[in-house]
C-alpha cells in the first residue's frame, strides 16, 4: 500500500507529465505550416519591394536633387505670393465686376480649370456685381508649404479672410485650402476646400 509521501509523488507526477504533453501539443498547433512559412517570405518580399520603390521615388523627386536645377527657396516664396495675391484678389480686393474682370484671366492661370469652376464667378454675369459691391475690408490670405518632400507634389495650406456686407449686415467669412503644388513647373495641380467659418480668425 502506498504511503501518503509516494501518493503525493505519483499526483505530481502525473500532473507534470500532463502539461509536458499540454506544452507540446500546444507548440505542435503553432508550428506554421509550409504554405504559411511560403506566404510570409513573400509578403516580406513585396514588403521590402515597396520600401525600396517609395525610397527610390523619395529620392528621385526630394527637394535635395541635384537634377532639380531650380531655386527653392525662391520658388517657394514666388508660389505663397502668387496664391496670397490671387485669394485677396477673388475674395475681398476686387469691388466692382469691371475690377474682377481685369484680373478673372490671371486667376484662372493661378488656380486652373477646376478650381474655376468650383469657385470663380462668371465675369460676363452682370448678377455678380452686388457680389464685388458686397465687400466691405479688403482682404487677408496666408499661405505656407506643409510639406515638400516631393518637389511636384508639395502640399501648400492657405487661409483667406474677408468681410462683407450682406442684406444690411456685416460678416466675416475664413476659408481655408489646400493646394498640391509643382515647385517645378510653377503651377496647382489640385486643391481641396477644408474649412468654411463665419468668424474673423485671422489676426492684422
Amino acid at each position: 500500500m502506498l504511503s501518503q509521501d509516494d501518493k503525493l509523488k505519483q499526483a505530481f507526477q502525473i500532473g507534470l507529465c500532463a502539461v509536458t504533453i499540454m506544452t507540446v501539443a500546444v507548440t505542435c498547433m503553432n508550428i506554421p505550416n509550409n504554405s504559411e512559412i511560403i506566404e510570409t517570405k513573400n509578403q516580406t518580399k513585396v514588403i521590402k519591394q515597396k520600401t525600396k520603390e517609395e525610397k527610390e521615388e523619395y529620392r528621385k523627386n526630394s527637394p535635395l536633387n541635384p537634377k532639380f536645377k531650380i531655386d527653392i527657396k525662391k520658388s517657394e516664396a514666388e508660389a505663397i505670393e502668387k496664391i496670397d495675391t490671387g485669394l485677396a484678389t477673388l475674395y475681398g480686393n476686387s469691388h466692382s465686376l469691371a475690377d474682377y474682370q481685369n484680373h478673372y484671366q490671371e486667376l484662372v492661370e493661378t488656380f486652373g480649370s477646376k478650381f474655376k469652376k468650383a469657385h470663380l464667378p462668371n465675369p460676363k454675369d452682370k448678377v455678380n456685381q452686388d457680389l464685388f459691391e458686397s465687400y466691405i475690408e479688403n482682404t487677408q490670405a496666408n499661405s505656407y508649404f506643409e510639406n515638400i518632400d516631393n518637389v511636384h507634389h508639395a502640399k501648400i495650406i492657405s487661409f483667406v479672410e474677408y468681410k462683407s456686407k450682406v442684406y444690411g449686415s456685416e460678416q466675416y467669412l475664413n476659408i481655408s485650402f489646400e493646394f498640391d503644388y509643382d515647385l517645378v513647373k510653377g503651377k496647382i495641380n489640385s486643391f481641396k476646400d477644408i474649412r468654411y467659418q463665419t468668424e474673423k480668425v485671422m489676426e492684422q
